[in-house]
């Protein structure tokens, strides 16, 4: 793992609620991922819509429909995302990234 590698600060309403949020971001590559729905709160079963593996395609094309994607930026951070993986492959550990970038 790898990170944290982005930050995001944002404050906003969500569910009557003013939410003052800072997120940070790492990297993990993994074979094979299957999001799953057990364990979430009744909160998140009301707002997520939909979780899912996607790459930058999907990401455009989702985007493209008038879905939003968080981070705002998610398409195009991730061929940066995946060669911090494999430079860390390359050099057999994952790493520190240092200062997270700032993100929308």
């Amino acid at each position: 793992m790898i990170g944290p590698i982005w930050r995001r600060d944002e404050v906003f309403e969500f569910n009557g609620s003013l939410i003052d949020s800072e997120e940070f971001y790492l990297v993990h590559r993994t074979r094979r991922f299957e999001p799953a729905v057990q364990g979430r709160t009744e909160l998140e079963r009301r707002y997520i819509r939909d979780a899912r593996w996607c790459d930058a395609n999907d990401i455009a094309q989702l985007v493209a429909a008038g879905e939003r994607v968080y981070p705002l930026q998610l398409g195009e951070l991730l061929p940066a995302a995946n060669r911090l993986v494999d430079v860390a492959l390359d050099n057999g550990a994952a790493r520190d990234a240092g200062v997270p970038q700032p993100i929308r």
